[in-house]
């Protein structure tokens, strides 16, 4: 279930990389505790929800701050890189509201998190974080 960060994953510059460790750390732990309290369902809702605004506030803070450095460097890709960013937003919101209006199950929620969010920043880091940190080293 848990999808670990690896070292392989970093890009080089030291407050990126510390905020895309803290993504997988926190989702990982959200993900322990949902299954933990899968049978108290006051619990695992305020679980949820405390996910829910960690991926959200974490993820717009974490790119923000990517979206500066970008900036700074005049990283010739801003545009494209900052509309993906906004996808992403667009995504984790999908979920939520599929997961709150349409009735999933809790099953639905890990497997979102873990292949949709995840999955989808371990690949987003190696393919496009790198360019960025690439880039801002040759300059």
């Amino acid at each position: 279930m848990i999808i670990k960060w690896s070292d392989d994953l970093n890009i080089g510059i030291e407050k990126i990389d510390q905020q895309h460790k803290e993504i997988f750390t926190q989702s990982n732990y959200f993900l322990k505790k949902i299954k933990e309290d899968k049978d108290n369902p006051a619990e695992l809702k305020s679980n949820i929800e405390d996910l829910f605004y960690f991926l959200t506030d974490y993820f717009v803070t974490h790119f923000n701050d990517e979206e500066r450095l970008q900036q700074k460097y005049n990283y010739p890709r801003y545009e494209q890189h900052k509309k993906v960013h906004h996808n992403f937003i667009e995504r984790i919101n999908q979920i939520k509201y599929s997961f709150w209006n349409e009735d999933h199950d809790i099953d639905y929620l890990k497997h979102e998190i873990k292949d949709e969010i995840l999955v989808w920043l371990k690949d987003h880091i190696i393919k496009e974080d790198r360019l960025i940190s690439e880039y801002i080293k040759e300059q």
